[in-house]
């Protein structure tokens, strides 16, 4: 089975402890599947790139994109440059399952694109955010935005 892990953090090289539980579980699942993670992140002084790297045996493509400091144009620079980077992979890499690891901003867009190519996708998420979401009726509003309810 191909899965594609797309985590909202990975260890990198400005980073290396950032996400490393989800490293080690890309680690252990590809003792038994073939698994690529898809990992998006912004990079200052480099700006938008790919790099498609084997790191301890798991296939690694990174997209990174230009952080600007303008309100929300990073979101939509990430959510533009996952999206594409999706594209370009599943040429060569179409998946049989997504595995986003944090519902925001990864397993928002993964449930996009999930729908959008018809993917089985499911949404890890690590940390209490979506208690705290709840109890501001976020969750609702975005499930409702993206067809979940």
């Amino acid at each position: 089975m191909k899965i594609l892990f797309i985590p909202s953090y990975y260890p990198s090289k400005s980073n290396t402890v950032s996400g490393i539980f989800i490293k080690e579980l890309a680690k252990s699942v590809s003792l038994y599947d073939d698994v690529v993670v898809l990992h998006v992140l912004n990079d200052r002084v480099n700006g938008f790139h790919t790099s498609d790297e084997i790191e301890d045996g798991v296939r690694v493509v990174r997209a990174t994109y230009k952080d600007f400091k303008v309100p929300f144009v990073p979101h939509a620079f990430y959510f533009i440059s996952l999206f594409y980077a999706f594209v370009r992979l599943k040429k060569n890499y179409p998946p049989d399952l997504i595995n986003a690891h944090v519902y925001y901003p990864a397993g928002v867009v993964t449930v996009i694109i999930g729908k959008i190519f018809k993917i089985p996708t499911v949404i890890t998420e690590h940390a209490e955010i979506l208690d705290r979401y709840k109890k501001q009726n976020r969750v609702k509003k975005i499930k409702d935005f993206l067809g979940l309810n």
